[in-house]
């Protein structure tokens, strides 16, 4: 009885170990910080199973490292994070992890870190590309055709 209550115990740490299944960064312009994503799995007896740990690293630090100083994140969904300078930084969460943000924004290691819904990005992105507007050439380009010469040139 006694091997088989070891056996148990065993068996329920392994069962709770947790694994780094995914990690990303992104590295301020001047590359002094970076901001680290790290997803982790968790074990069987956990309830919940997926993790997503942001954090703000001096270069020299272990990227991997958890857990994550900015945001713990429980589920899955992408998380990228975009530099505008090398003291501010936005970070877009999926949207179906952005509820779980208590701030919107937040001051650490003298970066100032703004917090924003992904389809805020794909929003902002299509206003800039103007991906609603048909993509046609200028009328002022002609059209590449080999059998025509250009206005003036010797035939």
């Amino acid at each position: 009885m006694r091997q088989i209550t070891t056996l148990g115990a065993c068996l329920l740490l392994v069962a709770c170990d947790s694994s780094i299944t995914n990690s990303a960064s992104t590295p301020s312009p001047d590359g002094t910080k970076t901001i680290a994503v790290v997803e982790e799995l968790q074990g069987a007896n956990d309830p919940t199973s997926w993790w997503k740990h942001i954090s703000l690293r001096e270069n020299e630090e272990d990227l991997r490292k958890i857990p994550g100083n900015l945001l713990k994140l429980d589920g899955r969904g992408s998380v990228t994070a975009t530099w505008n300078g090398n003291s501010e930084v936005t970070i877009f969460i999926d949207d179906a992890l952005f509820s779980q943000t208590a701030a919107t924004s937040t001051e650490k290691q003298g970066v100032q870190i703004t917090f924003r819904r992904a389809s805020d990005r794909t929003e902002t992105n299509s206003e800039q590309d103007g991906a609603e507007q048909p993509a046609t050439a200028p009328e002022s380009m002609p059209e590449n055709n080999s059998n025509t010469k250009p206005e003036g040139s010797p035939q």
